[in-house]
């Protein structure tokens, strides 16, 4: 017999299970649960860093997949499953992570571990807009006591960085650091954020080390290349933050590809981008000895004149007659062009151009025969500087 439909059965086995679980809770969180194979599972956190945890099934069953209405199945125990979605706060310990419509969802910035009796810096991160009297009081749980810099105080303004502080812990463990930002010091709410903290001895700090970006060092106006950044420290990538930039930035495009930050694709787009220009990278990671640490690359863009085809005009033409106006189809050719380019017209055959030295002349036989039209398009700007371009054949007869 095939398993049941276990999620999104409305009513079913997923209300019947997480029902009564409600989305924001100090007590039975909706965003601790999640299906395993074993039935509907609560986890129990029982550290702030969520290393360590206990799972208790709620709703037990043999679930599979299929049914694809199932999806995801996760196996008890993993350490990083689906969970459900409530108020996407999910609840470790400590006060609920709450927040003040105004002020905004706050979060804690700061290292995982740390050595004991370092000064570990705790950075505050604000969804909302601060202003004078918002107050912002820190505090420790754990097992031991801690010294906190800069405990509480008075917002002047939108500046959550005047909340952040440095904070030592004595005894090796696990805490819980907690940051409440209230409208004023009277009120009974506001946005609460925490973190978990593991002290520890003769932790060696995370390093950025040497930061190297690595590139086409000649790329072609209009292209989009990709340009990466490594780095020789110990810090975790997940950790990482990279920050690109271009300079001189003039008619410069810089994208983010998306999946890897440590890449980021660059176009030369305009004739005032094409100039020596510093690609720079910016790594950052809060809890480097070393951060930030930057690497950059000079680079020289350059137009490509490409690849020249002699188009249009006249394959057969009578003695002494003008043919209709040639001109040159590029490919490969970078854009925009460059704006110095030169035509130089010829012929093989006895004749006359109008417009030699422009796009689009005209040519007039004065002998009968076979022949050639010919043209070399040169840029002082571009690399190559010149392109003789693939000659169209003529006939003139009388």
């Amino acid at each position: 017999m095939p398993s049941p439909v276990y999620r999104g059965d409305n009513p079913g086995f997923e209300t019947q299970a997480v029902g009564n679980y409600p989305n924001a809770s100090d007590v039975a969180d909706k965003d601790n649960i999640f299906l395993t194979d074993e039935g509907w599972v609560y986890r129990h956190f029982k550290s702030p860093d969520k290393s360590k945890f206990w799972d208790e099934i709620i709703w037990a069953g043999d679930v599979t997949n299929p049914p694809t209405a199932n999806d995801p199945v996760d196996s008890i125990n993993d350490p990083d499953p689906d969970f459900l979605v409530g108020d996407t706060v999910q609840y470790v310990s400590g006060p609920y992570p709450s927040k003040d419509e105004t002020i905004g969802a706050a979060t804690v910035n700061a290292a995982s571990d740390g050595d004991i009796a370092t000064n570990i810096p705790f950075k505050l991160v604000v969804g909302g807009t601060l202003a004078a009297p918002n107050t912002y009081t820190w505090t420790v749980d754990g097992p031991g006591a801690a010294t906190i810099s800069n405990a509480t105080g008075t917002f002047t303004g939108n500046t959550p960085a005047q909340a952040d502080t440095n904070i030592s812990f004595a005894v090796v463990g696990v805490y819980s650091v907690t940051c409440t930002l209230k409208s004023s010091a009277s009120a009974n709410s506001g946005s609460i954020a925490n973190a978990g903290f593991n002290a520890e001895t003769n932790v060696v700090a995370d390093t950025i080390g040497t930061v190297t970006v690595s590139g086409q060092s000649t790329p072609k106006v209009g292209s989009g290349l990709t340009y990466s950044a490594s780095h020789t420290g110990t810090a975790p990538q997940g950790d990482l933050t990279y920050t690109w930039s271009a300079t001189p930035s003039s008619g410069v495009q810089l994208t983010a590809p998306g999946d890897n930050p440590e890449e980021v694709k660059v176009v030369f787009q305009t004739q005032a981008s094409v100039t020596s220009t510093v690609i720079k990278c910016v790594v950052t990671d809060s809890s480097a000895s070393d951060s930030p640490a930057e690497g950059t690359l000079t680079v020289l863009p350059h137009f490509e004149i490409g690849t020249g085809v002699v188009d249009g005009g006249s394959d057969t033409v009578t003695l002494g007659t003008t043919t209709s106006a040639y001109s040159i189809t590029f490919s490969d050719a970078s854009n925009p062009l460059a704006n110095d380019r030169v035509w130089s017209w010829t012929a093989s055959i006895a004749g006359s151009f109008i417009n030699t030295a422009g796009q689009t002349p005209t040519f007039t036989p004065s002998a009968e025969g076979t022949g050639e039209i010919r043209c070399t398009v040169s840029s002082a700007k571009s690399d190559p500087t010149s392109v003789v371009c693939t000659a169209k054949t003529i006939t003139v007869t009388t």
